[in-house]
């Protein structure tokens, strides 16, 4: 018979991420509920994954590109905004619904002893369904305008991952400090509200001064975006040197899961 032993010490790093590999199932439940409850007190259910991105669209095309009259080169402008989207989209989803993920299931973590980590792991997982979704409006897009997808598309994985690598990233932090300190429930709005303005989701960062343009690569989302945008329709690859981004990223990571993996026996006393 297989035994379990308690102890108060902690354990290491692979052993924790061992633990939480064990617990994949109960992600794939989480993030399954997640998306009914997100969908099931609305008339149009999952439609909504469609029809956000569409009016998004309709909002971005009609006041940057007639009214303000925002360039989108060679590309349609719809083409060009819905990658931004794309990469947005999921960015903001990992980031509100798993930096709230702690503070949505207190009777869960009252009730049942696993790693707190899979709850922000669900909202990544749940957040991939939209960003299908939206793909898959994109290509019927593309077919509608005339681009045939190119074999850059195998890259938009690789995009989507580092994507979900920042927007955890940061999700750790909030979810673990929202525990404590409840203010923080109330600052994840407004940083999102301000972030989509230093990402270029819906302008192209060619309308920047030289010297910006390269700032603008410190945000690992605009990266990621033009990233999409180059796999999806055309534009230049993010250079080798655009990807540095992602070293301070790695680092809020591993001090995230330092400090996320330091409360996690008092989350309970907390929610």
């Amino acid at each position: 018979m297989k035994k379990t032993v308690i102890t108060s010490e902690q354990s290491g790093f692979f052993d924790y991420v061992k633990r939480v590999w064990q617990y994949r199932a109960l992600i794939r439940v989480l993030a399954k509920r997640d998306i009914k409850i997100r969908y099931s007190q609305t008339a149009l259910g999952i439609l909504w994954s469609v029809l956000q991105p569409l009016i998004a669209i309709a909002i971005y095309t009609v006041f940057f590109y007639y009214i303000l009259g925002v360039s989108s080169g060679k590309v349609p402008y719809p083409l060009f905004v819905l990658p931004g989207i794309i990469g947005w989209f999921q960015f903001t989803h990992i980031i509100n619904a798993g930096g709230m993920s702690l503070l949505n299931n207190p009777d869960l973590i009252r009730r049942i002893d696993f790693p707190k980590l899979v709850l922000p792991l669900s909202q990544v997982l749940s957040g991939l369904l939209e960003v299908l979704i939206t793909l898959g409006l994109m290509l019927i897009l593309m077919a509608a305008y005339g681009y045939t997808p190119s074999l850059r598309i195998a890259f938009v994985p690789l995009f989507i991952m580092l994507n979900a690598l920042a927007g955890l990233s940061i999700s750790l932090w909030l979810s673990a400090l929202t525990i404590k300190y409840r203010d923080f429930h109330h600052v994840i709005p407004y940083l999102i509200s301000f972030g989509i303005w230093i990402t270029p989701v819906f302008y192209p960062t060619t309308i920047l001064p030289d010297s910006a343009e390269q700032y603008m690569f410190l945000n690992p989302v605009a990266v990621v975006i033009a990233g999409l945008r180059w796999c999806l329709v055309e534009g230049v690859a993010p250079a080798w040197y655009h990807f540095a981004g992602f070293i301070p990223v790695m680092a809020l990571f591993a001090l995230g899961y330092r400090y996320f993996y330091s409360v996690e026996q008092t989350i309970v006393d907390h929610v």
